[in-house]
């Protein structure tokens, strides 16, 4: 949660605290990425473009949809305003045009390219403008406004959501040692799209809406689905279970959004989510076991 604090303008140009910080943060995350890159073999030339790659996309598709989805938006593309989700959206994008033709290219980079990925996105939420909370009663939550009314500090949720995400993998990681347990891009990203999104839906947004909602949070509604059924019939396929447990992608987390409850949208959302990442899924049932062939033995 950083204020707009005016440090200089250049040429009408103002440059605020906030905006200085994410410009480190994105400075940060290419160097962690291209300091890596040799480690991993990945060339740092080719790490570079694809970082810029993705930071074009990263602005691109971060204005346009601030154009084209905020009501007060001005029709201007040298604009201020953010939409944190769309802007990585867009660096994948970006990413994902680069490495068009080669699929596993992409797949190699993003080993590289994912994993800071997610420190750079908590920084960048908590660096959000504080201006869009709700009144809301959250504790430590929330902050007093210049009317001293109590607003929901949405940036700061968010940022510890990703935090405690990236703490939880981390230790799991070193504690869980047989089997092995990975951090994958899928279920990593599925887990942030539902924590991010119940927080969404505090912002006292002027985005236009879809179905009740604002768009951004929309967005991550459709986005969470998608990736929820994409890592079920990942599942599904490798331990060859029915391809009917797909219908278990959540209907009610869409109402428990609408209902703008932060409390229930987070447990209609998170508990799908944490179901079919458990070992668990779905519903304490195992695949259909293989046959094991015995050899026969002639004598």
């Amino acid at each position: 949660m950083i204020k707009q604090i005016v440090l200089f303008d250049i040429g009408g140009v103002f440059v605020t605290l906030r905006t200085l910080l994410m410009l480190l943060s994105l400075g940060l995350y290419a160097f962690v990425c291209l300091k890596n890159a040799q480690k991993q073999g990945v060339k740092p030339q080719k790490a570079a473009t694809a970082l810029i790659c993705g930071f074009v996309g990263m602005v691109l598709l971060s204005k346009i949809a601030y154009i084209l989805m905020d009501k007060n938006a001005p029709n201007n593309p040298l604009i201020s305003g953010e939409m944190t989700f769309f802007g990585i959206a867009g660096f994948l994008a970006g990413i994902r045009l680069y490495c068009f033709k080669s699929p596993a290219a992409f797949k190699r980079l993003m080993k590289l390219l994912a994993p800071p990925l997610f420190a750079l996105t908590a920084l960048l939420y908590l660096f959000k403008d504080i201006t869009a909370g709700k009144p809301a009663n959250l504790g430590i939550f929330a902050y007093t406004d210049l009317y001293g009314v109590k607003r929901a500090n949405v940036p700061l949720i968010q940022f510890l959501s990703l935090a405690l995400l990236m703490l939880a993998a981390y230790l799991l990681s070193k504690l869980i040692k047989k089997p092995k347990f990975r951090v994958r891009l899928l279920p990593m990203t599925l887990c942030a799209v539902s924590l991010l999104l119940p927080a969404e839906i505090l912002r006292d947004s002027t985005q236009i809406t879809i179905l009740g909602l604002n768009a951004e949070a929309f967005f991550m509604w459709l986005s969470t689905n998608t990736l929820l059924i994409s890592w079920l019939i990942f599942k599904i396929k490798k331990d060859n279970m029915p391809i009917i447990n797909v219908f278990i992608v959540p209907v009610l987390p869409l109402l428990s959004v609408l209902s703008h409850s932060f409390i229930l949208s987070f447990i209609m959302l998170t508990l799908p989510v944490f179901a079919a990442l458990s070992p668990l899924f779905p519903f304490v049932k195992s695949g259909r076991e293989k046959r094991r062939h015995r050899r026969r033995s002639f004598s």
